[in-house]
């Protein structure tokens, strides 16, 4: 006699949503997968999809917040961190600590902010915030933007706006060559007619 046990997963109504919901961060990561030279360094704030499609390109993926690299988890981060990495791309979410007004009121999802000192400017109470009292998401994100607004010359940088209150911002090094392919691909991702399931990539 047999015993089958059989156990059922239940997936919060929000949850579900945003994995069936049709979202460019269900499409980019994987075709930015395909793009990135072998071996390439990327730090970032949201270590879920991008981290995951991007393994197979034997790349080094620091997880700015800790949660999956060992020096953020256990070291209060900084710009001279960002410096020693030296990240071919970097990505991350601003939460919540800086002021993306004149941005967010533009009507395109995809904006290249071909200036990056003064374009997102880091609200006044974070700015004069001691780090340590701050979270490791917060500290992570003003940390990217402070490595940024010092190295802007160096990279390609994209504010994306996805959903209501939500926004992303990616570099990637100029010396990748990667703008307008990068706007390519950021441009498909939220074309609706270019949704596809993850199955299709499982090669």
């Amino acid at each position: 006699m047999f015993l089958v046990v059989v156990s059922c997963l239940i997936v919060p109504a929000k949850s579900h949503r945003l994995i069936t919901e049709f979202s460019y961060i269900n499409q980019a990561p994987v075709l930015i997968n395909k793009i990135l030279p072998s071996n390439s360094t990327i730090a970032l704030t949201e270590a879920g999809r991008l981290a995951y499609w991007n393994q197979k390109g034997g790349h080094k993926i620091v997880d700015l917040v800790g949660l999956n690299t060992e020096y953020p988890a256990l070291n209060i981060i900084d710009i001279d961190y960002l410096q020693s990495l030296s990240p071919d791309m970097l990505m991350f979410h601003n939460a919540g600590t800086m002021d993306v007004s004149s941005l967010a009121d533009q009507s395109k999802d995809i904006i290249i902010l071909d200036e990056m000192r003064g374009m997102l400017d880091i609200r006044g109470e974070y700015e004069a915030s001691n780090y340590l009292e701050l979270s490791k998401v917060k500290l992570a994100a003003i940390v990217a933007n402070k490595f940024l607004a010092e190295n802007y010359n160096q990279y390609d940088i994209f504010f994306i706006k996805y959903g209501k209150r939500h926004d992303h911002i990616y570099a990637f090094k100029k010396s990748l060559d990667l703008k307008d392919t990068m706007l390519a691909v950021f441009e498909h991702s939220f074309n609706l007619e270019n949704k596809s399931s993850y199955y299709s990539y499982l090669d």
